[in-house]
């Protein structure tokens, strides 16, 4: 995926799709409600935070604090989950069970606090 969208235009799913039939309408599959080894992309991002002080005077009673908070550091992406939308919920569909898109940006801050 490149800036949230697929390079290829007929890309691959994540999913065998020759592993899946279509059941007749308005009936339950043979399948368990609950697939305890089927897992969805995982999530990875990294948070990180510098802090430095400069301290005014003898006594350090007043000093400048700085302070840079940044989440997902590294801005690593979250992918979405397979088959969002009707398109690749669809086995029909050549995109059956891919990954619908990324969410997830770094995030930064800047701070200062003076102490008098």
């Amino acid at each position: 995926m490149l800036n949230g969208s697929f390079i290829n235009s007929n890309p691959t799913g994540i999913f065998n799709s020759q592993s899946f039939v279509r059941t007749p309408d308005y009936s339950l599959s043979n399948a368990s409600f609950v697939f305890p080894n089927v897992r969805n992309p995982g999530d990875f991002s990294t948070d990180a935070t510098l802090l430095k002080k400069f301290q005014f005077g003898d006594n350090g009673a007043r000093y400048l604090e700085t302070r840079i908070e940044a989440t997902n550091v590294f801005n690593h992406p979250t992918y979405g989950q397979p088959g969002q939308n009707a398109i690749d919920a669809d086995p029909d569909s050549p995109t059956f069970g891919g990954i619908n898109g990324k969410s997830g940006s770094r995030v930064m801050q800047i701070g200062l606090r003076l102490f008098f």
